[in-house]
């Protein structure tokens, strides 16, 4: 009995063994947990910046880096700086629309496509970031194989708009091996943009096993740290469909949830957005060569490597004191030594430049005189200009001329010297110096009072000049006046000879009066303006602008109803309406289901103007608004017919003197130009037949996509 208990328990422990060697999904391990250098940057060398992922085994994200441990071409670094900045997030969404797409799961509920819509949507509005760093993509089955809906989209209107749009179609068997490998392939073309990524596919997950080649699809996912999260669709989530998507989560530090209600993917959107943020890493570097280099993290016993490539080059030095000019000392008394000589020190001023555009600290910099170096300056501070004062003692230097030279040393240990500048020194006030400066004294005078009546001259021809100039410039005043009043007197001959003209023609008799026309000069008046839509997105059935030919113009998707005519269905059948009035254009919305924008802005039934480059949306269309006015001839000429008096005028129209009051010519196009419609309430209650076949969700515009 014992025996056959012992041969019963070894024969149960091998077959777990085999269970487990098996390759089931089930039998894979959960991943460790990541460390990931997504980014590297040297620009501002010597000071480099790395950017980190930091997650458990289920891609939950570390609050801290304590006790990472940083090192660069081998060597621990230990001051480092810990910070955080956003980078964003790519995911990926795989729809896996088989037949059970449009089941509803309870009486009256959602099928499973809304619910999957409803997700998306509230990733959209509720999780995405505004400042259009996030990345969206959606893949969905087709029948000719894996179809992309959405590619990288930054902006949460164009995922609204392409979900609210998606007709589900199901596809029996789905081709989920080809998606899930199309979104892996698309998330390697992006993995060096540094955002995290992942996958999150929908899926009733109950013929996973016999659909994917797992080993491939984990590897692919493996090799650019991209975690796979499921989401369970149905009633209950059953073993074998946990199972099966544990085959692809758990090797990709993702995770599964059973999704009842759109809301029950929230906690995993929550999760994806928590690594928009990632830590950043900044250290001075050490490196003292040019090329790549590398540079690792460890944290948990997790490692992260990347390379770094840096140029460097020792620092450039330069004396920027002008030698041409020596340097004199005085002594005050002829019997003083030569110490007491002022100055006893000079300021040289050196210029530090970096060749290969990083500054960095400096350690020390020295000058040398004839080869022996002055006291060193330690940690010395460059000015915004790169200059530096070093101090040369000269107290003991006699008459002479000394050869400078200086170098520094930076922070790598990388030294820079200047090239040697000759420095000649005068020593005034010495005993046997005085004969010499008694000689010179008479000469010294003459050439003092020689100056001085340089000076006296060319003070006084100055003040000539000033005379001159002063009497030139009251002349031209006095020209200017003359040609002034010369051209007002010619102007008033001009205006007393046509007020004269016209009574003359006025004097007429009264049968020569009814054919008498005065000519009165055209002036320039703007015309109608004419305006276009330049078609951007969804107007493929109008390839060239699209010129609004009356300033009355209806647009819609019914060519009964409207003159600009889109096939779209996001387009209602009688739309909105573009009316112009003495150039103005304004857009009304004619109570459309999908709605009427200008620029990225819901209009109401109130009209709204139009301006010059202005964004339109009409449903998912998207045009940009044009303007070019145009102007009449300026120089053409109006001709005026005089009034004729009428027996039959009215006593009021008697009293007025109507010869007097010129003509104003009508603006063109304004006779008979409809004005704007009065205010409406609500748009005019549609019939059976006036409904649109689109969506209920509202269109929400959004710019053209990157």
């Amino acid at each position: 009995m014992g025996s056959r208990n012992h041969h019963l328990s070894l024969f149960l422990l091998i077959f777990l063994m085999l269970l487990a060697l098996s390759g089931f999904p089930n039998a894979q391990a959960q991943a460790e947990s990541r460390l990931d250098i997504t980014s590297s940057d040297g620009s501002k060398f010597p000071v480099v910046s790395l950017n980190v992922i930091a997650s458990t085994g289920d891609s939950s994200r570390l609050s801290d880096l304590s006790g990472l441990i940083l090192s660069e071409a081998g060597q621990q670094i230990a001051d480092y700086e810990v910070a955080e900045t956003y980078v964003g997030t790519e995911l990926i969404f795989i729809i896996d629309a088989n037949a059970s797409i449009g089941q509803r799961d309870d009486a009256g509920g959602q099928t499973r496509h809304e619910k999957v819509r409803d997700s998306i949507l509230r990733y959209a509005n509720q999780f995405m970031d505004e400042e259009q760093l996030d990345r969206v993509s959606i893949i969905v089955p087709s029948e000719d194989g894996a179809d992309l809906l959405l590619d990288r989209a930054v902006f949460p209107n164009a995922v609204i708009n392409e979900i609210n749009f998606y007709e589900a179609l199901p596809v029996d068997p789905t081709p989920l091996n080809e998606m899930i490998s199309l979104a892996l392939d698309r998330a390697t073309e992006s993995y060096g943009d540094g955002r995290f990524q992942a996958v999150v596919l929908f899926t009733d997950g109950a013929e996973l096993d016999e659909q994917l080649d797992y080993p491939t699809l984990v590897d692919k996912a493996q090799a650019i740290n991209i975690p796979i999260f499921s989401v369970i669709l149905g009633a209950r989530a059953d073993e074998d469909e946990i199972t099966n998507v544990n085959g692809l989560s758990q090797p990709t530090r993702g995770s599964y949830v059973h999704m009842p209600e759109p809301t029950g993917t929230d906690p995993l959107y929550s999760l994806i957005q928590s690594h928009g943020p990632q830590f950043q890493v900044q250290y001075r570097s050490r490196l003292a060569s040019s090329g790549l280099h590398d540079v690792a993290v460890e944290l948990a016993g997790a490692r992260a490597e990347t390379q770094v490539e840096v140029e460097v080059a020792p620092p450039a030095t330069e004396i920027v004191v002008d030698n041409s000019r020596p340097i004199r000392r005085v002594v005050a008394s002829p019997d003083d030594p030569l110490t007491s000589a002022e100055p006893a020190s000079q300021p040289i001023v050196a210029r530090v430049t970096w060749p290969d555009g990083h500054p960095r600290m400096l350690t020390d910099a020295t000058l040398l005189v004839d080869g022996s170096p002055q006291p060193p300056a330690s940690n010395p501070e460059l000015s915004a200009d790169g200059l530096i004062i070093l101090d040369w003692d000269i107290s003991n230097l006699d008459e002479g001329t000394y050869e400078l030279f200086v170098k520094v040393n930076d922070e790598l240990g990388l030294q820079g010297h200047s090239n040697v500048l000759p420095m000649a020194i005068i020593v005034e006030g010495l005993a046997g110096e005085v004969t010499e400066t008694m000689d010179t004294a008479p000469a010294n005078e003459v050439e003092e009072g020689t100056d001085k009546a340089f000076q006296d001259l060319v003070q006084n021809l100055s003040l000539a000049g000033l005379a001159i100039g002063l009497l030139a410039l009251f002349g031209a005043v006095i020209i200017l006046i003359l040609a002034l009043v010369l051209l007002r007197r010619r102007r008033r001959t001009k205006a007393i000879k046509a007020q004269t003209a016209v009574p003359t023609a006025q004097s007429a008799s009264p049968g020569e009066h009814e054919a008498t026309q005065v000519i009165m000069p055209a002036f320039a008046v703007q015309s109608s303006a004419s305006a276009y839509f330049e078609p951007l997105e969804n107007a493929p059935d109008h390839g060239n602008n699209i010129t609004l030919t009356s300033n009355n113009v209806a647009i819609g998707r019914d060519p009964k109803l409207a003159q600009v005519v889109f096939a779209d269905k996001s387009v209602s059948r009688l739309h909105a309406r573009v009316m112009e009035q003495n150039g103005v254009f304004q857009l009304y919305d004619e109570g459309s289901a999908s709605g009427t924008y200008i620029n990225f802005k819901q209009i109401t039934l109130k009209p709204q103007v139009l301006n010059d480059n202005d964004d339109v949306h009409f449903g998912r269309v998207h045009l940009r608004f044009h303007v070019v006015p145009t102007v009449e001839d300026a120089d053409s000429t109006q001709v005026m017919p005089s009034p004729v008096r009428s027996d039959e005028a009215s006593p009021m129209a008697a009293e007025e003197d109507l010869s007097t009051q010129p003509y104003m010519p009508n603006q063109p196009g304004s006779a008979g130009r409809p004005q704007a419609p009065p205010p409406r309430d609500a748009p005019p209650p549609a019939t059976d037949e006036d409904e649109d076949d689109i969506s209920t969700q509202p269109y929400m515009p959004h710019s053209p996509r990157r």
